[in-house]
């Protein structure tokens, strides 16, 4: 039996608001507990010394209240969870309304209870509106019941019980007492189960923020670690290049040596490729040399140039110049025929400067001068 009322409850619908959505079983139990205590007190009346219209009237009002309940079920399995609470108070006040309406303010004393518990289902199922309206409602009602039956004593009460009503009354209050109960009961359950799983959430959320900031020092840690990684690498890196471009700077200097092989005559064998930067330290190199040494006459030898293209013969042509202005001799010596004809092919010529097909030729020729 528990297990079919937890099937019967746990297959609700789902509701928009998560809220509601916790209450609708509390809601649900309490609308059947409405519905057989409505049903009990139908009755009631039958146990008093009621009679005709006013016994009639008393059980209408107890089976309102069994519909009103009923239709709230029906409406809340469907998944609207406030119009079954509205249905639910609605058919409560008609009830309570009618039966005082009908026996009267002094023989319906105990069904005032009801609006009590009228406000309490709104208080705790509702939202702020409607328990204040249902409130509001109920003061109401009771203030124009007995206002009336005090002005117009003929309005109301219209079939007043007789007899001993403390039955009804008794039976009225109990019921109010056994559904309040079941109402109290189920929603602090539901409020007991939602702090559970609030504290429990907390709880995961503690852990997952604690494995969160251990994992951010960790991962921090790590990046740190790294970053200084790359800084070193980065100095060793730079520390390396700069090494490379100072060990550029000395082959290139040891690759353009310039040697005094007579009074004011120089040599300068050229070996590898020229480009820009070489082609400028070696013009560089050759002026200072020959304002130190005085020198008369260069003889510069491209035998180990493996490339002589129209960059580098322009080069030669400009260091010629810049040493002719220093009253300085060129002779370049070392034209393979390959070099030749390429730069008959570039249409470049060497104007003024000797040419010699090898360092022996040129060296022969300046002896005489020497001597």
């Amino acid at each position: 039996m528990r297990l079919r009322l937890s099937t019967w409850l746990n297959t609700l619908p789902p509701i928009a608001n998560p809220i509601e959505q916790q209450q609708a079983p509390s809601l649900l139990i309490f609308m059947a507990m409405l519905a057989s205590a409505a049903g009990l007190w139908t009755f009631l009346p039958l146990l008093t010394a009621g009679t005709g219209i006013g016994l009639i009237l008393g059980i209408l009002a107890g089976i309102i209240v069994v519909i009103g309940s009923v239709s709230g079920i029906v409406v809340l399995r469907k998944g609207h969870f406030t119009p079954s609470v509205i249905i639910t108070l609605a058919s409560l006040t008609v009830g309570v309304t009618l039966t005082i309406w009908v026996w009267g303010t002094d023989t319906s004393v105990g069904m005032l209870p009801v609006f009590l518990m009228n406000v309490t289902l709104a208080g705790m199922l509702a939202e702020r509106k409607l328990l204040l309206g249902t409130a509001i409602v109920s003061v109401v009602i009771i203030l124009l019941l007995f206002f009336a039956d005090s002005l117009l004593p003929h309005t109301v009460g219209i079939a007043p019980l007789r007899g001993d009503q403390r039955i009804l009354s008794i039976g009225t209050i109990i019921l109010t007492i056994g559904v309040e109960v079941a109402l109290f009961l189920q929603a602090g359950a539901s409020l007991r189960r939602l702090l559970q799983r609030t504290l429990q959430r907390e709880f995961e959320l503690d852990q997952l923020r604690a494995s969160l900031e251990q994992t951010v020092i960790t991962r921090t840690a790590s990046l740190q670690r790294a970053l200084r990684d790359v800084e070193v690498r980065e100095a060793a890196l730079q520390q390396a290049m700069d090494a490379l471009q100072s060990s550029q700077q000395t082959l290139r200097a040891l690759s353009t040596p310039i040697v005094p092989v007579l009074p004011g005559i120089l040599i300068v064998p050229l070996i590898g490729e020229l480009d820009s930067s070489r082609s400028r330290m070696m013009m560089e190199q050759v002026l200072a040399r020959v304002r130190e040494e005085q020198a008369s006459q260069v003889i510069i030898d491209i035998t180990g140039v493996p490339l002589v293209d129209t960059e580098i013969a322009r080069t030669l042509i400009d260091i010629g110049t810049a040493l002719r202005l220093l009253g300085c001799d060129v002779i370049l010596v070392g034209i393979r025929p390959e070099v030749a004809q390429t730069l008959i092919s570039l249409n470049l010529s060497f104007g003024s400067i000797a040419t010699f097909s090898d360092l022996q030729a040129a060296v022969l020729r300046l002896l005489p001068r020497q001597a």
